[in-house]
């Protein structure tokens, strides 16, 4: 039997993935636990994934134990790297194996935040992933940072972070400041040492109610982002 492909370079791509989803939710009330793992997806997950790989989990009073979150993300990764690198699987992402590591770090995140089939809805994203154009696909992605069909600064943020290592690599500016109005997102880079900055990209949607007008600020030291 062939032997199943998995993600090289997991043990890398773990903490960058546990640091993106966090733990919890602050815009629904439904129980949330480590990356981001409620009952419903950890069960989507099952689902997907070949019978036997996940127990079952049915409490919709818990989110499901850390040591089944690990190993339901762990599984769902690979097969994700599986299906976009094999061109007979139907989300094959043609281009994707010809990425840097930290573009198909980049893009393993966006398909566990929004399911393994986003690119299917993002064609300029998918072009620029064929043309080999990592920061043109990094991007792409800025104007998916929305929960329930309205703008999120908190995703807006995991957009700008990961486009930012992607923009690191290649020697490309970084966003600074992230911009929340009630009518959408503008991600901004510097111009200046004096707190100058300009519009990179900007998109309309609503604000979500979570999400208060404002800015968030990347401080140059260190990396965090704070409003």
């Amino acid at each position: 039997m062939e032997e199943l492909k998995t993600y090289p370079r997991w043990a890398e791509f773990l903490p960058h993935l546990l640091r993106m989803e966090g733990r919890g939710d602050d815009v629904t009330d439904v129980p949330t636990g480590l990356a981001g793992m409620t009952m419903k997806t950890y069960g989507d997950m099952r689902k997907q994934l070949p019978k036997g790989t996940l127990p079952a989990w049915t409490d919709k009073d818990k989110p499901p134990p850390d040591e089944k979150i690990l190993t339901a993300s762990k599984a769902y990764a690979n097969k994700i790297y599986r299906d976009y690198s094999t061109p007979s699987s139907s989300n094959y992402l043609e281009g994707f194996m010809d990425l840097p590591s930290v573009t198909q770090d980049m893009i393993l995140s966006s398909a566990y935040n929004m399911g393994e089939g986003f690119h299917k809805r993002a064609p300029s994203f998918t072009r620029a992933v064929k043309d080999n154009n990592s920061m043109e696909a990094a991007d792409q992605l800025l104007d998916t940072a929305n929960t329930e069909n309205a703008s999120s600064m908190g995703l807006a943020r995991r957009r700008a972070q990961e486009r930012n290592a992607v923009a690191k690599f290649l020697g490309q500016p970084l966003i600074e400041d992230i911009v929340q109005t009630d009518d959408g997102i503008d991600y901004r880079t510097a111009i200046n040492d004096l707190g100058e900055s300009e519009s990179l990209f900007s998109y309309v949607k609503p604000r979500h109610h979570t999400s208060p007008a404002g800015v968030m600020r990347r401080n140059p030291k260190t990396g965090v982002w704070s409003r």
